[in-house]
């Protein structure tokens, strides 16, 4: 039980934080994206907003002659604050930027400026535009280039984003090294003081089932000498009402005792010895045991059972699911109980029976231990235990439990 609770907060612990990383990573990695993409973008909305070349980086003429105090050109002065007044760019942003542009003519001819790029030919550029203007996008990417076809489409603008690129892609290898680092590290503390942290609530479990076990076997004995004087009053005085009450409830109570142990005992089961068994063969011998009972009741018993249906598991175990399931059913049933048994990928048991004041919906709760619908179960003897057994037997063996209502129908699907 320690070790399995263990096992549970680590995962939930490392599930979450595992989530949370993820976020993380997912959002800081994609503003970083956005971020070179919006300052691709700004970029090319400055270069077409000057025609397709940033002010001052032209070539000056031959026969220009530039004094070297005045900047690059003389007749054109220095970019103040960027262009366009860009917050991100500023005086060297223009000589930074690697771009080309494309001149589509009205008679379909391309002159090309390749003056701020050497790593691309014309060839390509001419290619390059030609691709962006049959996507009828107005930007986007063609490789590592980011793109932005002028209104008119007279002009297509290019922005080499190879150095932004390869940057947000190293970020990216960078935090996921981080991050996984980061993740095995508390991985690491996590298992190291997991132990610490389930301890309280591992020694209030033991205390807890302790407390069942010794007091489930100490009431053996009360009971048992109730029961016994119980029967020597009758053989003295004759059975009478109040000797069949006590009667009753002696076996009420020994039956509770002897539900409470074998819950205690598969608590304390983290594992069953499995042997393969017939699955189908169990149920049937259950079913003819409580056949009688249900019909004598007027409560018609219907069965779908597949033959060889087979599976792994603990015999002793099985045959108590199966009884429990159908002593439910002949406590709670009004009129019918159907059982079928279906092979498939996985065995599948399926007990139904309708029930009176069954509300329709999720039963899941039914499983838990000691509860009771107080709709349903009024008037009806019982603890609430039974249920709970068949769970925790269902995961002994690895399979599933479910219950749910419909149309006044109970319905409870084990699955091997």
């Amino acid at each position: 039980m320690a070790n399995k609770l263990r096992f549970r907060f680590i995962l939930t612990s490392m599930s979450s934080l595992l989530a949370v990383i993820f976020v993380i990573m997912l959002v800081i990695n994609l503003a970083n994206y956005a971020k070179v993409r919006s300052d691709a973008d700004d970029l090319l909305a400055a270069l077409d907003a000057e025609g397709g070349v940033f002010a001052g980086t032209m070539a000056p003429p031959d026969d220009a002659q530039t004094p070297p105090d005045q900047g690059p050109r003389a007749d054109r002065p220095p970019i103040d604050g960027g262009p366009n007044g860009h917050a991100n760019f500023n005086a060297e942003t223009p000589f930074e930027t690697r771009y080309f542009t494309v001149s589509v003519a009205a008679d379909g001819s391309y002159t090309t400026n390749l003056s701020q790029i050497a790593a691309v030919s014309n060839d390509d550029a001419v290619a390059m535009a030609k691709t962006a203007l049959q996507r009828g996008k107005t930007g986007g990417y063609i490789g590592v280039y980011r793109y932005r076809i002028q209104e008119g489409g007279g002009m297509v603008l290019f922005v080499d984003c190879n150095r932004q690129l390869t940057s947000a892609g190293a970020f990216l290898r960078i935090s996921l090294i981080v991050s996984a680092a980061a993740f095995l590290g508390t991985l690491l503390l996590v298992f190291l003081f997991s132990r610490r942290a389930v301890k309280p609530t591992v020694e209030a479990y033991e205390r807890q089932r302790q407390f069942v076990t010794e007091s489930s076997h100490e009431l053996k004995t009360p009971i048992t000498i109730i029961s016994a004087n119980n029967e020597l009053l009758q053989l003295e005085y004759g059975e009478n009402e109040s000797t069949a009450a006590i009667e009753h409830q002696v076996k009420r109570l020994s039956a509770m005792v002897k539900n409470l142990v074998s819950l205690s005992r598969l608590d304390e089961a983290e594992h069953v010895v499995k042997t393969r068994l017939d699955l189908s063969e169990c149920v049937e011998e259950h079913v003819d045991l409580y056949r009688t009972a249900l019909t004598a009741a007027d409560r018609g018993l219907t069965t779908d059972i597949d033959k060889g249906v087979c599976i792994q598991g603990d015999l002793d175990l099985v045959a108590q699911l199966v009884s429990v399931l159908l002593d439910n059913a002949i406590k709670y049933a009004a009129t019918f109980t159907r059982i079928s048994l279906k092979a498939g990928k996985a065995a599948t048991l399926l007990v139904e029976n309708d029930a009176l004041h069954l509300a329709d919906g999720d039963k899941t709760r039914c499983f838990e231990r000691f509860y009771r619908d107080a709709d349903v179960a009024e008037g009806i003897e019982g603890s609430g235990i039974g249920l709970a057994i068949v769970k925790q037997i269902v995961q002994l063996h690895g399979g599933t439990a479910s219950a749910s209502a419909k149309d006044g129908v109970f319905s409870v699907r084990i699955t091997f």
